[in-house]
């Protein structure tokens, strides 16, 4: 019922906002988009323990789209409408009308929030970075925002790579892409870290890194529970796919220097056969 009542919300509410041609709209030309969102709760608390409290994740996303002269989804109206109070009334009167529990609440109010996400995603722009490690496979990147981006040809450049390496790296797996897009964040991240020698800057690249590595430690369990040709073959065309956009020597130089752990994990998964290790040697906090 939830999804019936998203659908008639998103028909009803959201979509004139998006397509209203004003300039103020939001959804129009930029050069250059940001997505961001926080850590799964699972990742979090692997991270940072049950009771620590971590920072908004938006508030950080602020100031790299400002260095980066980004644009965020917080730009645009149609934020400001699912955050304001006339959404909150809507969502309130449909979850009466039609005896919505707690929980279906929450997914109605998700799959709104897909929805702008997925056509945020559609902006007409050249380039976009992320700031999602860790985000679970429910959130509005992995499963709205990340696809529908790649899926316009508008996009050329994705966390200073090209969009099309992405494109077919998504052919593999969407844990596959999900793995690789935040590899890519974590070495511009790095980049910017180390051009700019800042507090704030290493901070960032640290946060993402931890969040990374421990959602990074699921996804290598799954994969080693691939039988091994299957574990081979997704290894060689991963490693192939970069090597044709010549962005290996780059994924190499994280494994062996970004990730500040020893990693015996040559590349890409290879030898796909052998058994992976991470020994964390103590990120800044």
């Amino acid at each position: 019922m939830f999804k019936r009542c998203a659908r008639e919300i998103c028909q009803k509410h959201v979509k004139p906002k998006i397509d209203a041609a004003v300039p103020n709209s939001g959804f129009g030309k930029a050069h250059c988009i940001l997505f961001y969102a926080g850590p799964d709760d699972e990742i979090k608390n692997a991270v940072y323990g049950l009771k620590r409290k971590v920072n908004a994740t938006w508030k950080r996303a602020g100031r790299v789209a400002h260095r980066l002269k980004a644009k965020r989804i917080d730009n645009t109206e149609v934020f400001k409408f699912l955050m304001g109070t006339d959404f909150a009334d809507i969502i309130e009167d449909y979850t009466t009308r039609y005896g919505l529990s707690d929980k279906e609440k929450k997914s109605l109010n998700q799959e709104v929030w897909n929805f702008a996400s997925a056509r945020f995603a559609r902006t007409d722009f050249k380039e976009a970075v992320m700031l999602v490690c860790g985000a679970g496979p429910r959130s509005s990147f992995r499963v709205k925002e990340m696809v529908s981006m790649l899926k316009g040809r508008h996009l050329e450049v994705f966390n200073g790579m090209p969009a099309q390496m992405f494109r077919e790296i998504g052919k593999l797996k969407e844990k596959e892409l999900f793995r690789f897009a935040s590899m890519s964040a974590l070495i511009l991240l790095k980049e910017a870290a180390d051009n700019l020698k800042t507090k704030a800057s290493m901070n960032e690249y640290s946060r993402q890194l931890k969040y990374f590595l421990a959602d990074e430690k699921g996804m290598r369990e799954h994969f080693y529970t691939l039988p091994v040709a299957q574990r081979e073959e997704i290894s060689h065309r991963e490693a192939t796919i970069l090597k044709n956009y010549g962005v290996l020597d780059k994924f190499e130089a994280f494994f062996k220097t970004g990730m500040g752990v020893d990693v015996v994990f040559p590349v890409l998964r290879t030898p796909a056969s052998a058994t992976p290790t991470i020994k964390p040697m103590g990120l800044a906090a």
